[in-house]
């Protein structure tokens, strides 16, 4: 099974000092709920970012260009190779964040960095390539 996903959303980062955080969640208490996933809204978020053999995925990050992306392979909690993976490009232009994932069983993830192309993947499983 594999579902494709865009998202897009516009991200402000600020440094706060330790007594502004504190604030802001006594703040934001009354409009927050703890997250549905995890225990006690808590879970852990693994991520393994690619780059290319120059590193020109982190210079572009660590030199702030207004258009760069990163490309990762994301698992939440210890998932394990039949729970879902995703495959995410993360595009950002001129402050605005554009994400595609691809949502994947773990095991056809590491078929797939292994280099197979996806309809061998599907069709080793049984599953109808598209």
């Amino acid at each position: 099974m594999m579902a494709i996903e865009f998202f897009t959303r516009k991200e402000l980062k600020y440094v706060i000092t330790i007594d502004q955080y504190e604030e802001l969640l006594i703040r934001m208490a009354p409009y927050m709920r703890a997250d549905k996933h995890g225990n006690d809204g808590e879970y852990t978020v693994s991520s393994l970012y690619f780059d290319n053999d120059d590193k020109g995925i982190y210079y572009d990050t660590k030199n702030k260009l207004k258009s760069r992306q990163k490309l990762r392979l994301r698992i939440y909690d210890d998932a394990g190779l039949d729970d879902m993976a995703f495959f995410e490009i993360k595009q950002k232009h001129k402050k605005v964040v554009y994400k595609r994932r691809m949502i994947m069983p773990l095991r056809e993830s590491y078929h797939y960095l292994q280099g197979k192309p996806f309809d061998e993947i599907r069709t080793s499983k049984g599953l109808p390539c598209k």
